[in-house]
């Protein structure tokens, strides 16, 4: 009841469900994504005007 998961552990290591998008993402997509957003916004703030 408490402190289980119904998902088996090996599902939940690097690997995440994103059920509004309904998609499987690796952690490493996960900070590539991270990456270029926060690359846009530096771009978009400092970048010419």
């Amino acid at each position: 009841m408490f402190g289980k998961s119904r998902r088996p552990a090996a599902a939940q290591v690097g690997v995440r469900f994103c059920d509004s998008c309904a998609e499987v993402s690796t952690s490493a997509q996960r900070v590539e994504r991270r990456y270029e957003s926060a690359r846009t916004s530096a771009y978009t703030l400092i970048g010419r005007r």
